[in-house]
């Protein structure tokens, strides 16, 4: 089966995690209850994450190149460096996200909620408060 298609399931992508596979790379995982889960050092890079349930997820120093993270809730979830250079988040679920360190060049964060949300400009670590980049 073509790797871009193969859907899997959380349970199997968390057993897959725990044995040491780090790479899920152009996936399907949309959709998928990832909450609280620990994937710190992975790479989901071009992986459908569309509406995947992330929330209080660890992705510390995770790749998210190219991924479609559309719809998905990343409320609370630690991005802590994680490379988000090119995903799609439109109408993400950013709320009190830890991003410091995080590359979002290129990220479309359009309708993303980033309200509280954890970024580090410079040497300097911000919240963001209010509704920032919410239209309607």
């Amino acid at each position: 089966m073509d790797k871009k298609t193969k859907k899997l399931t959380a349970k199997e992508l968390l057993s897959r995690y725990r044995k040491g596979e780090r790479d899920f790379s152009h996936l399907n995982l949309s959709g998928l209850n990832l909450k609280n889960a620990s994937l710190g050092f992975a790479y989901f890079t071009g992986s459908n994450l569309a509406n995947a349930n992330l929330e209080g997820a660890d992705l510390e120093l995770s790749n998210f190149i190219g991924a479609d993270l559309s719809g998905a809730n990343l409320k609370e979830a630690d991005l802590t460096q994680a490379d988000l250079i090119g995903a799609e988040l439109k109408d993400a679920d950013l709320r009190k996200a830890d991003l410091r360190g995080a590359k979002l060049e290129y990220a479309g964060l359009f309708k993303a909620k980033l309200d509280d949300a954890i970024i580090r400009l410079g040497n300097s670590d911000f919240v963001i408060k209010g509704k920032w980049n919410r239209r309607k």
